[in-house]
């Protein structure tokens, strides 16, 4: 009569790809995560700060902002 042994899951090729697949989506996803949602968006500020990077004269919208 042969032992049963036990065999771990991960000895399945199928197993070990799906869930190395599953742990770099999921080390993906907090990354971008970390990177771009990390900060709270500062709405005190006025929201020119796009067009001044580029180089852009401040839209009607912007300098009303700023001015009250």
């Amino acid at each position: 009569m042969q032992k049963q042994q036990q065999q771990s899951i991960f000895k399945i090729p199928l197993v070990r790809e799906i869930t190395l697949v599953l742990l770099i989506k999921l080390v993906v996803i907090f990354m971008i995560k970390w990177q771009f949602f990390s900060d709270p968006v500062d709405l005190t500020q006025a929201n020119n700060s796009v067009e001044q990077h580029m180089g852009l004269p401040n839209s009607p919208s912007t300098i009303k902002h700023t001015e009250n």
